[in-house]
């Protein structure tokens, strides 16, 4: 196996993305696996300040973050929530997944 530059970690193209379908839905989205930055600000912006980590922040702000077809953002967020948990959770689970991530939402 080839040995590893500096260059060739920046420059890889590390963020896997796959095709999912979410049949609640009726059709497929695009995902894609979070970056360490992506990742740690999730977990910043969900956690107060003891340290207790909000489990509808993140699945929404790991939905707005790892869908990538079609885009969101933070002002979809109530529409968000109102949407089927079951395919919310499917969706966050498989991002999180794809981004190497264990566990789910629903424990933070």
């Amino acid at each position: 196996m080839k040995k590893l530059t500096r260059e060739d970690i920046l420059n890889s193209n590390d963020l896997a993305t796959q095709e999912l379908e979410v049949p609640a839905w009726g059709g497929t989205i695009t995902i894609q696996a979070f970056s360490l930055e992506t990742r740690n600000k999730i977990y910043s912006a969900s956690t107060n300040s003891v340290g207790k980590m909000d489990s509808e922040k993140v699945t929404i702000l790991s939905f707005v973050n790892g869908v990538i077809d079609p885009k969101f953002d933070a002002k979809d967020f109530d529409a968000l929530k109102v949407r089927n948990a079951k395919a919310m959770d499917f969706v966050v689970t498989s991002i999180l997944k794809l981004s190497g991530i264990e566990g789910d939402t629903k424990n933070g």
